[in-house]
């Protein structure tokens, strides 16, 4: 058994090849967040409406297979998930630039390509959140998700910036390949990790009462179950936004793809600001105040979108809107993300993100529709009046829930309905060996 102080080098050289891969993947993905509906739009001319089907087909994975994905995180080991997933959005994703190399680029292809590399997304953000407790302990867990947030941060203030930049001066498909070649980086990254989980122990109960345990979990608990409806309603208010964003950009403020990357990416400064600041306004003004007010800011910061109209000033109130909206969207999940990786069991985290996921992402389809639909009748315009109005109502979850008065994480662990690891736990990690 390796001594306590080489065995925390060794999860953090571990966490650092899981960190280092995941990065550079968080950029691509970035890149293809914009590139994706911008090859809609400015390659396929798209409508409203097929823009909404394109968010749907790229979330509608969460509904099909989100469920079975949490039973198949826990049934094997994370790592292999993880690469697997990450290979096959890699063919996924690298398919769209190579149609439209070869003349058949088409948009049922392209809801093809979005659904697939959305089933193989949900496998892996299930492991990925499952597999980070298992190669660090938990009093290292804010700090990871510090770190993890603010490389979402950096590839959000990057990505779309770089991605309408190679938009704009090879065509939006190819803007994808760097997408499709960051996913080989994160395979590559996790396949250097050294310690090995132990192979994960069949639960006996019948897959219908897994199932059922994991939903359970997830609304018994009262921090899961704020957090459960504070992000299915900002995911669906926002993804309604989202849907229409890019015609609103490209149409109506009449930006070109370069400097809408640019605004978006400036924007997204904020985010890196809210990874790094609320760890320590969270240490001053209490766990539980600090996720409130970041959720309130980030709720409140949209509504400047629907004012804003064609002129010099309109990059950077987008830019303004996104910052704040960074600041509070991040800020929160960083201590989201670290309450409930502290709380849940380790044996059911696969099954509880499972049903987490299928109610927060679930509703994104959902949002793309109504979105699509809200376009085509109300106008883009009143598309966004409609999306960031509803914003402002998502926090309430959160203000109305034992989460107010956290202090800390030890108090999560103290009053959780669940049975997390022990505060020893805290202590000494979960890991079992290394090789």
């Amino acid at each position: 058994m390796a001594a306590p102080r080489d065995l925390a080098r060794a999860q953090w050289r571990d966490f650092r090849c899981l960190w280092a891969g995941q990065s550079v993947s968080l950029l691509g993905s970035e890149v293809t967040w914009l590139a994706l509906p911008l090859t809609a739009v400015v390659t396929l001319h798209a409508s409203a409406a097929q823009i909404g089907l394109l968010g749907a087909a790229t979330y509608a994975p969460y509904l099909a297979f989100g469920l079975p994905g949490g039973l198949v995180v826990d049934r094997y080991r994370h790592r292999v998930v993880l690469i697997i997933a990450d290979l096959g959005q890699l063919a996924a994703i690298g398919s769209v630039p190579l149609m439209a190399a070869l003349g058949v680029l088409t948009m049922p292809a392209m809801l093809a390509a979005a659904f697939v590399a959305g089933s193989f997304a949900v496998f892996f953000e299930l492991a990925y959140r499952a597999y980070l407790p298992a190669i660090l302990p938990v009093a290292a867990l804010t700090a990871a998700n510090s770190r993890l947030t603010a490389s979402e941060s950096a590839a959000e203030m990057g990505g779309p910036g770089l991605g309408g930049l190679l938009a704009q001066a090879f065509g939006a498909p190819y803007a994808l390949v760097l997408d499709s070649v960051s996913y080989l980086v994160s395979a590559i990254g996790l396949s250097r990790i050294r310690q090995r989980e132990p192979k994960p122990e069949r639960d006996p109960q019948p897959l219908r009462r897994q199932v059922a345990e994991g939903i359970a979990a997830t609304f018994r608990d009262g921090y899961l179950r704020a957090f459960a409806g504070e992000a299915a309603s900002y995911n669906l208010s926002w993804q309604v936004v989202q849907t229409v964003l890019v015609l609103y950009a490209i149409r109506d403020l009449r930006l070109s793809q370069g400097i809408l990357g640019l605004a978006l990416a400036v924007g997204a400064a904020g985010a890196l600001l809210g990874a790094l600041g609320t760890v320590p306004a969270a240490r001053r003004l209490g766990l539980g105040t600090t996720v409130i007010m970041a959720a309130v800011i980030g709720d409140a910061a949209p509504l400047l979108l629907p004012f804003l109209r064609p002129g010099p000033f309109a990059a950077p109130l987008l830019g303004l809107a996104f910052f704040f909206r960074g600041i509070g969207v991040t800020g929160c999940n960083v201590h989201v993300n670290a309450i409930r990786q502290t709380i849940t069991p380790e044996r059911m985290l696969g099954r509880t993100n499972a049903a987490y996921r299928l109610l927060v992402s679930g509703v994104v389809p959902l949002g793309s529709l109504l979105g699509g639909f809200l376009g085509s009748t109300l106008g883009v315009h009143g598309t966004l009046a409609v999306g960031t109005v509803c914003l402002l109502s998502t926090s309430a979850f959160l203000v109305f829930s034992p989460v107010r008065r956290v202090r800390d994480l030890t108090d999560c662990l103290r009053f959780t309905a669940l049975k997390p690891r022990t505060e020893a736990d805290a202590d000494t990690g979960a890991v079992q060996s290394q090789t």
